[in-house]
């Protein structure tokens, strides 16, 4: 796990998607103040070091989270539309259904609701968010998920 940790957090340094400024800290949308960021756009601009992130995240989850849970129905899911550069790809490598959360309700075409894919009451759900860019609709999204029956 440790080698994990250094390939994760190289990968972010040298991508230029982790930013400290201790003399004017960032200010995210929940009001919340820190020296640090993590800039996604960045991450995604460098193809080999996002597939570190990915490729790590997946490892944590396919031995933390899903070891208690194999005989449950597990997906990852990811919100509008950063989270979607993390959770598709674990999704993937996984080999576990996805599901987007949109921030708003479709309103054309097959899926018409905020939920693309089939989630059912009972579904456990893992839902990987970019929470250091903006977080403000996790919340939004976490709703949508239990009010479907769905834990999360």
């Amino acid at each position: 796990m440790q080698d994990s940790f250094e390939r994760t957090s190289a990968g972010l340094y040298r991508s230029g998607a982790f930013l400290i400024m201790q003399q004017h800290p960032f200010q995210f949308v929940r009001k919340d103040v820190h020296p640090f960021y993590i800039n996604c756009a960045m991450l995604e601009r460098a193809p080999a070091h996002l597939n570190d992130v990915v490729a790590d995240m997946t490892e944590l989850l396919s031995v933390e989270s899903l070891s208690h849970a194999i005989s449950l129905n597990v997906q990852i899911s990811g919100g509008e539309s950063r989270d979607w550069i993390f959770s598709r790809p674990v999704a993937l490598n996984l080999k576990i259904p996805h599901l987007s959360i949109r921030k708003d309700v479709k309103t054309y075409g097959v899926a018409t609701n905020f939920i693309a894919g089939d989630i059912q009451p009972g579904d456990y759900i893992i839902h990987i968010a970019d929470l250091l860019t903006a977080g403000t609709s996790a919340t939004q999204w976490i709703d949508v998920i239990e009010g479907s029956g769905a834990t999360i």
